[in-house]
């Protein structure tokens, strides 16, 4: 399981890479290992274009795209979204419903949480979802 938070909560003093590896880290992970899933998460989330950005200068879909690369980069079976889109514009909104309904796709369950009545219609259009209402 990992949360994908709205505020990105990266760290200021570490890479993109480094900010996407450094749960691994924890873990132990072989170097070789490390590296191999994180080339899997460059590619797959187009990280590449601004990896050697400083952080500080990322835009908000650029923090949010490095937020969940750190997620999937442990292939967790169950995400929980928390307003992961509330500081992006429509169209990156929909990028990352699409990295969402991809990840559903391949067997990941996505609890998200959102206000955002857009990214919820958007997505229904893509996969059968179950909502929930307080």
């Amino acid at each position: 399981m990992w949360i994908i938070f709205q505020d990105s909560k990266l760290l200021k003093n570490m890479s993109v890479k480094d900010n996407i590896i450094y749960p691994l880290r924890i873990y132990w992970l072989w170097e070789s290992t490390i590296e191999v899933k994180y080339d899997r998460v460059k590619k797959d989330l187009n990280i590449a274009p601004f990896e050697a950005r400083d952080i500080h200068k990322m835009s908000g879909w650029e923090r949010q795209l490095v937020n969940i690369a750190r997620a999937v980069i442990h292939d967790p079976e169950f995400i929980i979204a928390d307003e992961p889109t509330w500081n992006l514009d429509r169209k990156n909104t929909q990028k990352v419903a699409d990295i969402f309904i991809d990840l559903n796709k391949k067997g990941k369950t996505i609890l998200l949480i959102t206000h955002d009545i857009h990214l919820l219609n958007y997505i229904k259009k893509q996969v059968p979802i179950n909502l929930f209402k307080l």
